[in-house]
């Protein structure tokens, strides 16, 4: 007997039961034994499971985007103190931009984390969305 589910594309989940039975009768059949087997199938459509589908890519384009963002604002960051080095720029205008591009790049950073209303939703519903860590991706940026 065995029992299996899978999802062939969002929304549409087939559900298979496979049983077998083996028939020993000496008389009908002798020495030999003879087994049946039954599958039973069922195709099942589920729209909320295609909106969660849609929600849950469009969550993970934007943290993708939103990563990405993240850190090119921490090297605009590490280019600020080349440029001061260089003497491109004040020590008076590198403060102002550092603290614009660290403010930005919490921001980008907590929405990352947080990811959007639509995923913290079906993380209730769900059994797997993918996190940063799940993606491959990691916040942690460090520059030499």
């Amino acid at each position: 007997m065995s029992f299996s589910m899978n999802r062939l594309a969002p929304g549409t989940i087939a559900f298979l039961y496979a049983s077998s039975v083996s028939i020993q009768d000496d008389e009908t059949f002798g020495n030999e034994a003879v087994t049946t087997t039954a599958i039973y199938y069922r195709l099942m459509e589920s729209p909320r499971d295609v909106e969660l589908s849609a929600a849950l890519d469009a969550t993970r384009i934007r943290v993708a985007a939103d990563l990405e963002t993240y850190k090119k604002f921490i090297a605009l960051q590490a280019g600020l103190v080349t440029s001061l080095a260089d003497g491109k720029i004040t020590f008076e205008t590198y403060l102002v931009m550092d603290d614009k591009y660290a403010k930005k790049a919490a921001e980008l950073e907590k929405r990352v984390k947080d990811g959007t209303p639509v995923a913290r939703m079906a993380k209730g519903v769900t059994p797997e969305v993918l996190s940063i860590e799940d993606m491959g991706l990691s916040l942690d940026i460090k520059i030499l």
